[in-house]
């Protein structure tokens, strides 16, 4: 028992730290048109984890491999959605997101961008203020590589950014329409992990007394039988 509690601690205390959290924008694109972002992940219909995009941010689906949409993509890591940037009125495009929890450590996310070079800078503030935490220069891709279908975005490759400090928004300067995203991932090295938001510091000190109160009532049956 002083094995499985002390186990129990450590697993605790563990997955009281995880903070990794990873967007695949599956479910949000509808049929076959460009669909914002928007608050999808910030109270609106999907996972609530705090995290807003701006800046004409939008999705849609792969029409590669059995996915039902009209993007000339694939190889994404997941489903059939991918973040693409949009704008009527630019050829530059000044997008991203915000996370007004803020995250640490590490950005990553898989992306395709075949045509032309790109930019991720990290920001202490919301929508690109304050301080610049980091910066990525994002190299072109292939376009319709080994196993992809000629003339698509593809493959996706991972990138990754780390950095000190707390960030609250990732600003992305790519021309329009030319850089695709999947698999955002906050606080990771590592994209495509599974969505894990920080337990609520309730729940965890409820389940640590829940534990110590099995621990102590084990205790006093060990010592009646000892009697």
């Amino acid at each position: 028992m002083r094995k499985l509690f002390l186990s129990a601690v450590l697993t605790l205390g563990t997955v009281a730290h995880v903070d990794a959290q990873t967007l695949t924008f599956e479910g949000i694109a509808s049929g076959t048109a460009f669909t914002p972002v928007g608050n999808y992940y910030n109270g609106g219909s999907g996972p609530n984890v705090g995290v807003d995009f701006f800046g004409g941010a939008s999705v849609f689906n792969s029409r590669a491999n059995g996915c039902t949409g009209n993007g000339a993509f694939a190889g994404q890591p997941s489903g059939c959605a991918a973040l693409v940037f949009t704008t009527p009125t630019s050829n530059t495009v000044f997008v991203g997101m915000n996370k007004a929890s803020g995250f640490g450590t590490t950005f990553s996310f898989f992306y395709s961008a075949p045509f032309v070079t790109g930019q991720v800078r990290l920001f202490s503030g919301l929508n690109g203020t304050g301080t610049l935490l980091g910066s990525l220069s994002l190299a072109t891709t292939e376009i319709g590589g080994t196993g992809c279908p000629a003339n698509t975005y593809c493959p996706f490759v991972s990138a990754s950014l780390a950095f000190t400090g707390i960030a609250k928004s990732a600003l992305f300067t790519i021309s329009q329409d030319n850089l695709l995203l999947d698999d955002v991932t906050f606080g990771s090295a590592e994209p495509d992990l599974p969505m894990s938001p920080v337990p609520e510091p309730e729940s965890v000190w409820l389940f640590g007394a829940g534990l110590l109160a099995v621990y102590a009532l084990d205790s006093v049956r060990r010592k009646k039988a000892q009697r």
